[in-house]
């Protein structure tokens, strides 16, 4: 498999696929999970479309979560809220291309695909192999709030 496909689709996937199981753990869902939201920018402007990822580094208590970009903002609580520890951040940002095919009639309309086709618009250091400062998540209840401001 290519690094593409690998990014494209497995990441995805496999990111949609983690609070499921993470939820079949047999423990209380909410059990020292803490909110956490906050602002997302890449050069000073909000990501409009991404995706946000906590890996918990080794030795760490913490387990993986994620949470969607919307408009520069992102949330992770409840079930999926965030533990404390120490994580490793990983940040994407999306733009759909602008594709599109004819028809028999001659009109052109998108191309829908089964696979995810956006790009990728931020570079590796922030994501696959990611140069983020590790986040510490103290052991403290209540609502964390936490940042990231990107510069390229």
């Amino acid at each position: 498999m290519g690094a593409r496909f690998r990014q494209r689709v497995l990441f995805p996937v496999a990111m949609l696929l983690l609070p499921v199981c993470l939820g079949c753990s047999g423990r209380t869902a909410e059990a020292n999970r803490f909110t956490m939201s906050g602002t997302v920018r890449f050069n000073g402007e909000p990501i409009e479309d991404g995706e946000i990822a906590f890996l918990p580094q080794p030795g760490s208590q913490g387990t993986s979560t994620s949470s969607i970009i919307r408009n520069g903002q992102y949330e992770v609580g409840g079930r999926f809220g965030i533990m404390p520890g120490e994580y490793k951040v990983s940040v994407k940002s999306f733009r759909q291309p602008a594709t599109a095919a004819k028809t028999a009639d001659g009109i052109e309309r998108p191309v829908n695909s089964a696979f995810d086709t956006r790009e990728q618009l931020l570079p590796e250091k922030f994501n696959s192999a990611s140069t983020i400062e590790p986040l510490l998540v103290p052991d403290q209840p209540g609502e964390f709030i936490q940042d990231f401001d990107l510069q390229d």
